[in-house]
């Protein structure tokens, strides 16, 4: 009889991504990647992703028990997949499985994946798409907006050097077929917000915030 054990996940993941970008750092995919995989894989691919910053930071102890939640159930199944074939038409998701697997045992933990509605997941979907938007305009939008799944303290930081490198280059070096030919368009959520009343607010907020700001004493 196998032993049953209850694992508490101590870090939570969630992701998204579009057909132009991935969702978790706000990374717009570059023009020159032919764009002829499928919307799973960028979701499988942005799973990864969110995991391997993490490992870098070290915020990934031995024995974690790491939850990615997607709301693509295909790319949650993708997850716990390892029978990808080394085919032209499978070689991008192999190679990503391969690449978490690694990650996987090289901080010696386990991973669960979970699939959870859309409506759940409006910060990573607008941060797949909302180039359009600067840094700090976005950042205010969410945290104003769904404050219930931004966490305290948002911040937008940009992906690695080196994660930028290795994704471009898988992307690049996919089986050429028939590209996408679709139009970036902002997420539905930004798209039901007056940003331009947005960025009034932060102009405001930082004029006063210079108003209110304590004079440097004169040494003369």
């Amino acid at each position: 009889m196998n032993n049953l054990t209850f694992w508490k996940p101590c870090l939570l993941f969630q992701s998204n991504a579009s057909e132009f970008g991935m969702g978790s750092y706000s990374f717009e995919i570059p023009v020159d990647c032919p764009l002829c995989t499928s919307l799973n894989f960028l979701e499988f691919l942005e799973c990864a992703i969110t995991l391997w910053v993490d490992s870098i930071d070290n915020n990934i102890g031995p024995e974690s028990c790491l939850l990615c939640q997607t709301d693509s159930t295909t790319a949650a199944g993708w997850l716990q997949k390892s029978n990808f074939v080394d085919k032209a038409d499978e070689v991008a998701q192999l190679t990503t499985a391969r690449h978490l697997a690694h990650l996987l045992i090289d901080t010696k933990s386990c991973l669960y994946s979970e699939w959870f509605p859309g409506e759940f997941n409006t910060v990573s979907d607008s941060l797949s798409r909302d180039f359009h938007l600067p840094i700090d305009q976005l950042s205010h939008l969410l945290s104003t907006y769904v404050p219930e799944q931004a966490p305290s303290g948002l911040t937008i930081q940009p992906l690695l050097i080196g994660i930028i490198s290795w994704l471009t280059s898988l992307l690049r070096n996919q089986l050429h077929g028939e590209q996408w030919l679709k139009e970036l368009l902002p997420s539905k959520f930004a798209l039901k917000k007056d940003t331009r009343n947005i960025s009034s607010q932060l102009e405001s907020d930082q004029t006063t915030s210079l108003k209110t700001f304590p004079e440097v004493p004169s040494t003369k």
